[in-house]
């Protein structure tokens, strides 16, 4: 949604995201958090999400945001070691997107991705991935820390256990968003779409 001014926001809850409501194309980030097999083959709900990432994704580029896939490898059984194929990316990326490897299930650790992000003058992010309530909302929580203002999509996030997707959200919701907040891929798709005719 577009305001008289120009600026953007998204009805997402538990506030139209961002805070602020001066959605950018140049400030915004995807961040798309363990799509690998290690992750996807263990999500239920991954084709579905799956496509409404692909959706946003192609949106964003739309509008000059950059799209980032992070990959995790790590040591011991929780995560693929590096040079494992399960740890591999499962998507193609498009030619100016963005690949980061993490060292842990936080896609920020142990790797170049707050760097990358500030290189690039990014701080408004939308997380989705494979593993809402691991890997996900492993990197939200770090993005948070970090000062980023941050949008997880609700159905672009898939949990390994789908009973837990509604906690998952509810943690971000909670205090008045004290994790950002959370919103569906149309209602982003939907303000993304008026800001290619800004100046």
């Amino acid at each position: 949604m577009t305001d008289g001014r120009g600026r953007s926001s998204i009805a997402s809850e538990p506030y139209r995201w961002p805070f602020a409501g001066d959605l950018s194309g140049e400030r915004l980030a995807v961040v798309v958090a363990g799509v690998s097999p290690w992750f996807t083959d263990r999500c239920p709900g991954w084709d579905a999400a799956a496509v409404s990432i692909a959706a946003v994704a192609a949106a964003a580029r739309s509008v000059g945001a950059l799209v980032v896939w992070t990959v995790h490898h790590g040591p011991g059984s929780f995560l693929p070691s590096a040079g494992d194929p399960a740890g591999d990316l499962a998507v193609s990326p498009a030619a100016a997107d963005l690949v980061v490897t993490a060292g842990g299930l936080d896609a920020f650790f142990a790797g170049p991705l707050d760097r990358v992000l500030r290189a690039h003058r990014r701080d408004q992010l939308v997380l989705a991935g494979a593993g809402f309530e691991t890997v996900v909302h492993s990197t939200l929580r770090s993005a948070n820390d970090r000062g980023y203002e941050c949008l997880t999509l609700l159905d672009g996030a898939a949990p390994v256990d789908p009973g837990l997707a509604d906690a998952c959200a509810s943690t971000i919701r909670m205090s008045g968003g004290i994790f950002g907040a959370v919103g569906l891929s149309e209602q982003l798709i939907r303000s993304l779409t008026p800001l290619e005719r800004l100046p």
